[in-house]
């Protein structure tokens, strides 16, 4: 008996420590109010599969968005990230903390997690290039990060032929997908949905402010307005 009751509370404080570090995160660091710019979208998801895997796509400047990766131990709510590819630490290593919502850094810096959108999201996007932050019609709902999805095709500050999408269509679990430009002067490129149940090689294009996916769906790329998402 006594077996059963200690195996059940480890089962149950296990499941206290497990994090998932999926969701939309800003840096103060970097915050500029209206404007992306200290947007941090977060996920430990390939597709439907959670790992140890981290990615992150952000912005420091609102128009330019870089992805870097690290990994993450559940058992702590630990996470550590490579900075390097864009100019900081290899290794810095953070703590999710449940009650405050944050991500807490190593060298004193947090990152606080919103629930909701707390702005506003309007469509012509001023700026160019395929990186930045986009509306999917199929999924998007009223006040909340479903059909969200933000893209980049820089690795730090490096950009290549490769893209990272991190997105959501329920508002709370957060995935990422990769992708590549099959031709990036015409801002063509295929994403493997498959890790989501979806194709494998879907096939899309960039253009005045929207991608323009074979299977009819468009996503519109997003300007920062004011008030909540709508």
């Amino acid at each position: 008996m006594l077996r059963v009751v200690l195996a059940a509370a480890l089962t149950s404080a296990a499941a206290a420590a497990h994090c998932d570090f999926g969701g939309y995160f800003r840096d103060p660091n970097h915050y500029k109010e209206g404007s992306f710019a200290g947007s941090r979208f977060v996920t430990s998801r390939t597709g439907d599969k959670e790992g140890n895997a981290i990615t992150l796509i952000g912005s420091d400047d609102g128009k330019n968005f870089w992805t870097l990766h690290g990994k993450q131990d559940q058992t702590r709510c630990a996470i550590t990230v490579d900075f390097s590819p864009k100019g900081g630490p290899s290794n810095l290593s953070g703590r999710y903390e449940s009650q405050t919502k944050a991500i807490v850094w190593s060298d004193s810096n947090f990152w606080t997690q919103l629930n909701v959108p707390d702005f506003g999201a309007l469509t012509k996007a001023a700026y160019s290039g395929i990186s930045g932050y986009y509306q999917d019609p199929n999924h998007i709902k009223r006040h909340s990060w479903a059909g969200t999805r933000m893209i980049s095709d820089a690795e730090g500050d490096k950009e290549g032929n490769g893209l990272n999408l991190i997105g959501s269509d329920d508002g709370t679990t957060f995935w990422m997908l990769k992708g590549k430009f099959t031709d990036k002067a015409q801002n063509a490129f295929v994403v493997d949905f498959s890790p989501k149940g979806g194709p494998p090689g879907l096939s899309g294009k960039y253009a005045a402010g929207a991608i323009k996916w074979t299977d009819g769906n468009t996503w519109e790329k997003m300007a920062f307005g004011q008030g909540q998402l709508v």
